[in-house]
């Protein structure tokens, strides 16, 4: 399996949409439930008053710390395994500054096993570049994405950077991406909050370079001898919203009927079975 995958593109170019659809889909591939499912976005819950699931969510939110900190239990108590980790907007957490020192070293530490754990790891961001370059060496699968009507398509070019690798270390050419589509997007909108802003100020908080990491560090094991639990909500319950929001949301819905009707004539279709093959799952 592509343990770790990347999902790549410009503001508004469907990145964010794409990776939870395919993180569904692997969750469903891999017979994952929302216990087993950990992201660092608070939205992803169903939010269509319409739906019979309305309010459930289908995801555990987590922190940063909750991630660091459970990497340093031993594999019998750990909470975070055998599931998928969703990170949005990685960047903040895995750019080059965030990612000097201690808590750089345990965050690599998390992704290079998390094998180990039985985790496969999804993230976007939006240049390649804007994470460290351990985390791009780290990741199997890149994924860029490019959106077109007002949204509701998303072409994905998709890249095996261990193939590519491993044909460069060859001497062979270049491979052509995979090219797939995905339509209608609008689809999965209700299922997390599409103008979630993702805080910027995390990395900040858990810690910066060198002693502040220490610190961390420091802190984390008193977290752990004092039996902390993790700060995640409970599945299924009706998660905190807004009439406006809902509101918005619905309205977004209503907007975008028209589109999901016919799918217009454009590159390769989504082939499941392929990109399931591509990423190496059974």
């Amino acid at each position: 399996m592509s343990l770790i995958s990347r999902w790549r593109g410009e503001v508004k170019s469907g990145k964010t949409a794409s990776m939870l659809w395919w993180a569904m889909q692997l969750a469903a591939r891999c017979g994952f439930s929302g216990h087993n499912i950990f992201t660092n976005m608070t939205g992803c819950w169903d939010h269509d008053p319409n739906s019979p699931t309305y309010g459930q969510a289908w995801a555990t939110t987590i922190t940063l710390n909750d991630l660091l900190a459970d990497m340093l239990r031993p594999d019998d108590e750990a909470e975070i395994s055998h599931g998928l980790l969703i990170w949005d907007e990685a960047h903040i957490y895995m750019g080059t500054n965030n990612m000097r020192g201690a808590q750089g070293d345990l965050l690599t530490a998390a992704l290079a096993q998390c094998g180990k754990r039985g985790l496969a790891v999804v993230y976007t961001t939006h240049l390649a570049g804007m994470v460290t370059p351990r985390v791009r060496g780290l990741t199997m699968l890149d994924i860029k994405c490019h959106s077109w009507n007002q949204g509701n398509g998303c072409d994905w070019r998709v890249t095996d950077q261990v193939q590519e690798r491993d044909d460069k270390d060859e001497g062979l050419n270049r491979k052509a991406p995979w090219e797939y589509t995905l339509y209608p997007v609008s689809k999965i909108w209700h299922l997390y909050e599409t103008n979630e802003v993702i805080d910027a100020f995390a990395a900040a908080r858990s810690a910066g370079a060198s002693k502040a990491g220490k610190a961390m560090l420091k802190q984390l094991g008193h977290y752990i001898e004092n039996g902390g639990e993790l700060n995640v909500p409970e599945i299924g319950g009706v998660a905190a919203h807004n009439a406006r929001t809902l509101q918005a949301a619905k309205d977004q819905q209503e907007m975008m009927k028209a589109d999901t009707a016919s799918a217009p004539a454009r590159k390769k279709r989504l082939d499941k079975d392929a990109l399931f093959k591509a990423a190496g799952v059974d």
